[in-house]
């Protein structure tokens, strides 16, 4: 892993002990002024002494900051320069002196930043009591971080829990880069981290499920520190996105603030989705319950149920298109959390602005025109969803969604006639060994008919025991599902086997060994026909 070369303003204690840039946060320290350059404020202070004679300093322990009252030093004088020569043969970090009544003297200055070494002037400075008060905030550098904690944490409560607000309160206090990715390793928000591969070993495991919730460090060869905390505690399943933080160095007390701090975001980011899904949860209940009542009244909707709906902006009168999105069965034991969104943004991207209404395995929503649709416009409609379940697919891994396009009606009743033909084109699409498989439905379709059949008990035992050769010697499915794909796709075995994702030679096995097994002949068109609604009537889910 390369370490992070971005310079920060507030940086975090190295090595256990604080740094002079830690000690101005206290208030005896305000109104001073810091000379010696760039590099004074990064000065490590062991301990805080009160100063005696020039001839002391070059006694005392390396990494003091001295603290000098008037009686003891004025800085414009040339004794000032004597004494700084001394401590910087001794390794002291600092000096704390009175400011003098005029100007510093330009060579005592340039002698400070010429040396790096920190030289602190005060309004006002009583050695003794001032050294008592800085020691135990150096002795005890937990201190320090318990300031950094405590400033983190004030700021993150102010926040609004968004992830990007969370990464910018993270970054600024703790001075240290950090980014929020997603299970691949992108960045989402913040810093744009390095990924080594160990850090992507620890998100693919959490994004599997373990270790969630866990904080873990990543040491590189280089010494630097990778933090990875999981932006969700204890949500079900995998984490989704993750805080990640560098540091330059493997310090266990900074590493120990960091990670507390994320901790306290990841809180947070928790606290938000758990409203952002409650808010959701409601939202889809009112949506729900609104669609029933406008189901069970028809053509006369009550005045409530209109206003109702035209707050949601749903139009009642016109002729309908509406859409029935499924999730297939076997693909999660739940819907994922935020897939609703993620589908109603994708849909909005393809110029469908609606609102999902929540429905018996999955989201139902309908689109109104003055006219009625023509053909073109229910194509544009087809393409428009498929795209977008794609795009959903795509972003929640192990989702798999499937959708009908039901009839064009008319009136307040036809939203109830098209969401019909919907949920029977939706069976059929699912039935379809594709991904984002898609089917539309009209009164005079071929698929009406078939739904038709589906429903049909007499029918279903015939359509079984037609096919109950290809079950028995393949109890797996294997080959009703190849020889179901191969009559979708009109007899096309390339297409067929692109669908499966197998050599064009496996399919011409299988269809070799169908043929074989089946009673019809496959080159008959009315016997192919009968086996083809055969496959779908035996198992019409798929």
């Amino acid at each position: 892993m390369v370490p992070h070369r971005r310079a920060y303003s507030q940086p975090m204690p190295a090595g256990g002990l604080v740094t002079l840039a830690d000690l101005l946060a206290v208030p005896s320290l305000a109104g001073g002024e810091l000379i010696g350059g760039p590099d004074a404020a990064r000065r490590e202070i062991g301990q805080v002494v009160a100063g005696g004679s020039l001839r002391q300093v070059a006694e005392l322990p390396a990494k003091a900051l001295v603290v000098f009252d008037r009686a003891q030093l004025q800085v414009e004088d040339i004794s000032a320069e004597m004494l700084l020569r001394r401590a910087v043969g001794a390794g002291i970090a600092g000096v704390v002196a009175e400011a003098p009544p005029r100007t510093l003297p330009m060579s005592t200055r340039r002698l400070a930043e010429k040396f790096g070494i920190a030289l602190l002037l005060l309004p006002r400075v009583h050695a003794g009591s001032l050294a008592a008060e800085l020691d135990p905030h150096v002795r005890v550098p937990t201190l320090a971080a318990a300031a950094t904690l405590m400033r983190t944490v004030n700021r993150l409560c102010r926040s609004a829990g968004q992830p990007a607000e969370l990464v910018t309160a993270l970054t600024a206090e703790l001075g240290v880069p950090v980014a929020l990715v997603d299970a691949a390793g992108r960045t989402v928000h913040g810093a744009s981290l390095p990924l080594g591969e160990q850090v992507r070993t620890v998100i693919e495991g959490g994004a599997a499920g373990r270790a969630n919730g866990i904080a873990q460090l990543v040491h590189s060869a280089n010494g630097s520190v990778t933090v990875i905390v999981p932006a969700a505690l204890n949500w079900p399943g995998g984490a989704n996105l993750w805080f990640l933080a560098g540091l330059s160095g493997s310090d266990s007390a900074t590493a120990d603030v960091v990670i507390a701090a994320i901790q306290v975001a990841a809180i947070a980011f928790t606290a938000h989705l758990s409203t952002d899904a409650l808010r959701a949860e409601r939202e889809g209940t009112r949506r729900a319950m609104l669609l029933t009542e406008i189901l069970e009244q028809g053509d006369e909707p009550s005045p409530a149920t209109v206003e109702r709906a035209t707050s949601l902006q749903w139009r009642l009168y016109g002729w309908h298109l509406a859409v029935q999105v499924l999730v297939r069965q076997g693909t999660m034991t739940a819907f994922p959390s935020g897939a609703r969104r993620l589908l109603e943004e994708s849909l909005a991207r393809h110029d469908i602005e609606v609102g999902l209404v929540n429905r018996p395995g999955g989201w139902a929503f309908w689109t109104t025109s003055e006219v009625n649709p023509g053909q073109a416009q229910i194509e544009q409609l087809l393409r428009s969803v498929r795209r977008s379940l794609l795009e959903v697919e795509r972003a929640t891994p192990g989702l798999s969604l499937c959708a009908g396009v039901g009839s064009a009606e008319q009136g307040v009743s036809g939203i109830g006639r098209s969401l019909q033909t919907a949920q029977d084109a939706a069976m059929l699409a699912r039935s379809r060994e594709m991904s984002g498989a898609v089917e539309h439905i009209d009164p005079l379709s071929i698929k009406r008919m078939l739904v038709g059949w589906y429903a049909q008990g007499p029918l279903q035992e015939i359509a079984t025991s037609l096919v109950q050769p290809l079950r028995a010697a393949d109890p797996s499915g294997e080959l009703v599902h190849t020889l179901r794909c191969y009559l979708d796709n009109e007899s096309n075995t390339s297409a067929t086997a692109a669908i499966l994702g197998l050599h064009r030679n496996t399919v011409l096995h299988r269809l070799g060994r169908i043929r074989s097994l089946l009673l019809a002949d496959l080159d008959r068109p009315e016997e192919r026909l009968a086996v083809h609604l055969a496959v779908h009537a035996a198992d019409p889910t798929g």
